[in-house]
């Protein structure tokens, strides 16, 4: 909880040297931002000149909620525009591409305890479309314990969503049925540590001072 509450603090403060150094490339560019890092990325392009933005920004497992996310989406990468032998229906194609997994076990347990039980983007398909945004469903993608694994896997989820390449099958029965217990396990533990350091707090701040 504490890590995430940090981040979120450190986004905010971070986010206006990413903006000037991103802004001063002078030539096309495209960001990858993974968990805690797709907040930075959310505080940081809208503080750029609009022509200044990255021509794609790709969200990985995002942990910020989709409520903290949606004033930011419309303003992360620069206007579209047809270039040579591009036709104008594609430059207004997605230029942010959002991948999430439902058995993210990261973001179904430490993320929603830090979070108020807030849902993460990077757990669930978005409420509702934004412009020139594209969310992919990336579980089927991976196996157990996963939050970390976009790096080994990027190029092939960036394909399926920006290609359209094929995806690979649905999982089994089996796999979801390990992920979602995984996932359960994980939730009584953080509750049981949550109920720990509470009852402990309590218990120290009834504890008489000693007098001398």
């Amino acid at each position: 909880s504490l890590q995430f509450r940090e981040a979120e603090r450190e986004a905010k403060l971070a986010a206006h040297a990413l903006a000037s150094a991103c802004g001063s490339l002078g030539r096309p560019y495209r960001i990858v931002a993974h968990s805690l890092g797709c907040r930075l990325v959310l505080e940081a392009m809208p503080k750029l000149p609009p022509a200044k933005r990255p021509v794609e920004v790709h969200l990985c497992a995002a942990a910020v909620t989709e409520q903290q996310a949606a004033p930011f989406l419309e303003q992360l990468c620069a206007p579209a525009h047809a270039s040579d032998g591009e036709s104008a229906l594609r430059a207004q194609g997605a230029a942010v591409y959002l991948y999430y997994s439902r058995h993210d076990e990261v973001l179904a347990t430490a993320f929603r305890l830090a979070s108020m039980g807030g849902v993460a983007l990077g757990n669930a398909s978005p409420s509702q479309p934004y412009p020139r945004l594209e969310a992919l469903d990336a579980t089927d993608f991976f196996g157990l314990l996963h939050h970390s694994n976009y790096r080994l896997l990027f190029d092939e989820l960036a394909q399926a969503a920006v290609l359209k390449k094929p995806r690979p099958p649905p999982l089994p029965s089996w796999r979801i049925a390990q992920s979602v217990q995984l996932r359960d396990r994980l939730t009584q533990s953080l509750d049981s540590l949550v109920a720990f350091r509470t009852s402990a707090a309590h218990r120290w701040r009834r504890r008489p001072i000693a007098r001398r």
